[in-house]
């Protein structure tokens, strides 16, 4: 008889073989703190199933002298993991080397094409003014059961429920949230996102040529399902790429740090110099204080002897008055007549004198002026009501396109918004797309 310990397996063989389900881990907040010549690192971790699984696992810490690993013992829905490190971590990482049973976390799921034929809400927009190029896809897609809209009739609210199949880089919902930032390749391009407004959901864009390439290539997408991008040629692949995404469970401990050096000073000659042969130049201010518009007048002015192909652009305007900017600039209407004709003590009330010195500039030179800003009313619509609350006509108004894909600057509207709009029962969606709208 074997003398060793005999180990009772049967709670091994319950978990492991008899019970359904996978593991399921989330930290849910981290702190770093440096104590007695040690970095103390506490990572809280909740298992989101009904009961808790027991298991080791594996956590990796990375400093700039390497990493090392631990493990942690774990038999409860809500526990600690601590670690002291000698060195300042830079990322702790849960499950590194995906060594236990469990569910992959959104970061760690890249988004792919079958993630749109798994899921059978996922509505398919078609662009209104190119319909027939697309008939073939329509077709498909309504035979299987898809809801089918046009980019007139989609709403932008359905993108927090659903996924989401796009056809056309020109088409209006596309380019509402992705800014036509993205660019075919090949004569038929597929390309998945996550959806900005969902992290469960994805969006899809297909963009072809004619109805040859979507002829030679949209029936073999289906066997690509495990790629994020694919581009095709007269019906032949010639790429295919899956999006990167996290390895393991990431918690990162990095700081940024930014430094100026106050002994460097430079003439606002020297500045206008090096700013004379960009395109766009950019030139920030508190509304309310003068000395920031006396600094916009003087690298206007000076931008302006250096090359009179000069043109500004002013937030404080909005677009429907724009041929009033250009009947003053030109001599047509007298300034009176021009503050009245734009409604800007009604659409800015700052006082105008903080921007009367580039105004009669701008004049005086006949460079033109351009209202940057679209109009208010749009902008308070969206903030109440939701996009999705504009007319045709509103609508038309808008942007070419705006970004949602920017996840850091939603969460810092995010941080604004819950010190303010909150307050007053009003929706972040809403506030979040009228703050869009007026970038």
């Amino acid at each position: 008889l074997d003398p060793r310990p005999q180990r009772a397996l049967g709670d091994f063989f319950q978990q492991w073989l008899n019970r359904k389900g996978a593991i399921v881990i989330v930290p849910e907040e981290a702190s770093l703190v440096f104590r007695n010549g040690k970095y103390r690192v506490d990572i809280r971790v909740k298992q989101k199933t009904e009961k808790p699984f027991s298991f080791y696992l594996p956590v990796k810490a990375t400093t700039e002298d390497g990493f090392r690993d631990f493990n942690i013992k774990v038999d409860s829905k809500d526990f600690w993991i601590r670690l002291l490190l000698d060195k300042p971590p830079l990322k702790v990482i849960l499950d590194p080397y995906y060594d236990i049973f469990r569910k992959p976390l959104k970061d760690e799921v890249p988004p792919l094409v079958s993630a749109v034929k798994d899921d059978p809400d996922a509505i398919v927009v078609y662009p209104e003014d190119n319909k027939e190029l697309y008939k073939e896809i329509i077709e498909f897609y309504s035979k299987d059961g898809r809801e089918v809209v046009s980019d007139k009739n989609a709403r932008i609210r359905d993108l927090k429920e659903d996924s989401f199949v796009v056809l056309s880089t020109e088409n209006r919902v596309f380019r509402m949230v992705f800014d036509g930032l993205v660019s075919r390749k090949g004569d038929f391009y597929l390309r998945v996102f996550k959806n900005p407004l969902n992290e469960k959901k994805v969006l899809m864009l297909i963009d072809a040529t004619d109805a040859g390439a979507i002829k030679a290539a949209f029936r073999k997408i289906q066997h690509y399902g495990n790629y994020s991008e694919l581009a095709f040629s007269n019906g032949r692949n010639i790429l295919k790429g899956v999006d990167k995404t996290e390895d393991g469970i990431i918690i990162d401990f990095r700081t940024d740090f930014n430094a100026i050096r106050p002994e460097e000073k430079y003439s606002i000659d020297e500045i206008v110099e090096a700013l004379k042969d960009k395109k766009v130049v950019f030139v920030g201010e508190d509304h309310t204080n003068y000395a920031h518009h006396l600094i916009q007048y003087e690298i206007i002015r000076k931008l302006y002897q250096r090359n009179r192909n000069l043109i500004i652009g002013m937030e404080m305007f909005q677009r429907p008055f724009q041929k009033y900017l250009d009947q003053f600039v030109n001599g047509e209407i007298d300034e009176k007549t021009f503050l009245k004709k734009t409604e800007y003590f009604k659409r800015w009330s700052y006082d105008y004198n903080l921007y009367r010195d580039i105004i009669q500039f701008a004049k005086a030179n006949r460079i033109p002026i351009i209202a940057l800003n679209i109009r208010k009313e749009i902008i308070d619509k969206v903030s109440k009501q939701g996009l999705d609350s504009l007319t045709d006509e509103e609508k038309a108004a808008l942007p070419d396109g705006i970004n949602m894909q920017d996840e850091a600057y939603r969460d810092y509207l995010k941080t604004v918004f819950s010190r303010h709009g909150s307050r007053r029962g009003r929706s972040f969606d809403n506030f979040y797309y009228s703050q869009l709208l007026w970038d």
